[in-house]
């Protein structure tokens, strides 16, 4: 699994499309700062803020384009046919790109709430970085968690660039506008976004006041609990059809 992980992180290397993408997802927190700056608001809401966007709508967006891309790659290089000469599992293969989107999601959480901290020194205190470091953390893997569905578009439709980009997309933006709209829809991002709403607000004070907020919100654990058995299923979806795949 080591070897292979090696191998999909030179893949990266090589994609510099990748790395700019990820470099410009990490560098979302800066137009939003000027913003924050401007309107003369405090850090609390610069982190709501690139939360919101940052992980629930762009994160998603750019996982799945990496992983339409380690996909493709497969298709255009021929390296399946490759590895169908040697007894290396589908299940391996697929499971070393998963982890690897999981890295990435890490990486952006932890340059994403850098670049926040820097911003917060233009608009005012920064307190509770453990604290808020750890939130990051989390949301990044619960989000790749979520993201999972787009991972089995990918592989659905690996030998098309577009249309697996295309989902994931229309995934992002759908479940983003769910969230926003406040309507209980079952979809794993805004599953997520109704029970993280009271740890990434800026004013979770007011939205204890608003009924109709408190109704929306979930319980964190039973909502984890879903998400997790969502992503199982999907992953296991995954393998059987990657796994019967014609090379």
């Amino acid at each position: 699994m080591l070897k292979m992980l090696e191998a999909e992180f030179k893949k990266i290397k090589r994609q510099k499309f990748i790395l700019l993408t990820v470099l410009a997802a990490c560098l979302f927190p800066i137009p939003l700062t000027i913003v924050i700056v401007h309107s003369k608001l405090n850090y609390d809401t610069l982190l709501m803020f690139v939360m919101e966007f940052g992980f629930f709508l762009v994160l998603p967006i750019v996982l799945g384009i990496i992983a339409s891309i380690l996909f493709r790659m497969e298709n255009e290089n021929g390296t399946l046919k490759t590895l169908s000469v040697i007894p290396v599992p589908r299940w391996k293969l697929l499971g070393a790109k998963v982890i690897i989107i999981y890295i990435l999601a890490i990486f952006y959480g932890v340059a994403a709430i850098g670049a926040t901290m820097i911003g917060g020194l233009f608009t005012g205190t920064i307190s509770d970085i453990p604290l808020k470091l750890a939130i990051s953390l989390s949301m990044s893997v619960l989000i790749a968690t979520a993201s999972l569905p787009m991972i089995a578009a990918a592989v659905v439709f690996q030998k098309n660039f577009i249309l697996p980009i295309l989902c994931s997309v229309i995934y992002a933006v759908a479940s983003f506008a769910f969230s926003v709209m406040l309507l209980k829809v079952p979809a794993p991002l805004t599953l997520l976004f109704r029970c993280s709403l009271p740890f990434i607000t800026a004013n979770p004070e007011r939205m204890e006041m608003v009924e109709n907020v408190q109704n929306w919100v979930l319980p964190v654990f039973p909502c984890i609990l879903s998400l997790i058995g969502m992503g199982t299923v999907c992953m296991v979806l995954s393998a059987y059809i990657y796994r019967k795949q014609e090379v």
